[in-house]
């Protein structure tokens, strides 16, 4: 195993990179548990679709487990941002893609090189996987996004989501000060939805509202938690372009 000083997620995954002997690597969390045939799958597709870098999916919890507040957070959050996308594979170089959670993904190494690696100035876990991703859009990258999703076995507790939330918002603010635009939230947009599904279902969707808001209240937090302190990038770089194709390959 490789050890060094805990310098955050980027870091680490720098340095596992730099070990790395094959032209793919393949990125999860400790916390996921990957299907059997997981890597043969990546591995196909990065042969299949050269012109993609990247190649990934999303987690879920288990089937059988209890409803859980947070969990179904998430859940929503996905449906928000990444529409009709769960059980479909499609190829873009867009950030409208679920591709780039370090929880399920893989990347053609040659692509670290190239751009550099992760941003170890995110010594915090709170989307050091994204800002790479914004770096590769930037660059004109292809994604292949594919239905093909981890177990997420641990239970998020209160105080985890709060952490995890105001972490966000920190990564938030940093991508929005590295790129020069600001990442809107669909603040307005996102709690209309949210309340429209309570509403048209009741039992399973009230609860979605008052997780919302607690997770916007934590974004926000964290963004100014970055303003007070000063924390931001050391350079600034050319927003990614506007979208240039997606692919829905087969649903």
């Amino acid at each position: 195993l490789l050890s060094q000083k805990n310098k955050g997620c980027a870091a680490a995954r720098n340095a596992g990179i730099a070990r790395a002997q094959g032209g793919v690597v393949f990125f999860t969390d400790d916390d996921c548990v990957v299907p059997g045939h997981w890597l043969e799958a990546h591995a196909a597709l990065h042969k299949e679709y050269p012109e993609a870098v990247g190649v990934g999916g999303w987690y879920w919890p288990p089937k059988d487990k209890p409803y859980d507040p947070f969990d179904f957070f998430y859940q929503l959050q996905f449906e928000l941002a990444y529409p009709n996308l769960a059980n479909a594979t499609t190829h873009t170089n867009t950030m409208l893609s679920p591709v780039g959670n370090t929880a399920n993904v893989s990347y053609k190494k040659s692509v670290f090189k190239e751009l550099g690696g992760f941003d170890e100035r995110i010594t915090f876990t709170g989307g050091e996987d994204w800002e790479f991703k914004v770096r590769l859009v930037s660059e004109g990258k292809g994604f292949l996004s594919i239905p093909l999703h981890v177990m997420h076995i641990k239970t998020v507790s209160l105080v985890g989501f709060i952490k995890k939330s105001f972490r966000q918002g920190r990564g938030i603010h940093y991508w929005s000060a590295k790129y020069g635009q600001e990442y809107s939230l669909g603040v307005y947009r996102n709690f209309v939805w949210l309340v429209w599904r309570w509403y048209t279902h009741p039992i399973t969707h009230r609860r979605g509202i008052g997780t919302y808001l607690l997770w916007l209240g934590c974004v926000r937090a964290g963004r100014l938690f970055n303003r007070v302190i000063s924390f931001a990038p050391d350079d600034s770089k050319q927003a990614p372009p506007a979208e240039r194709f997606f692919k829905r390959i087969h649903s």
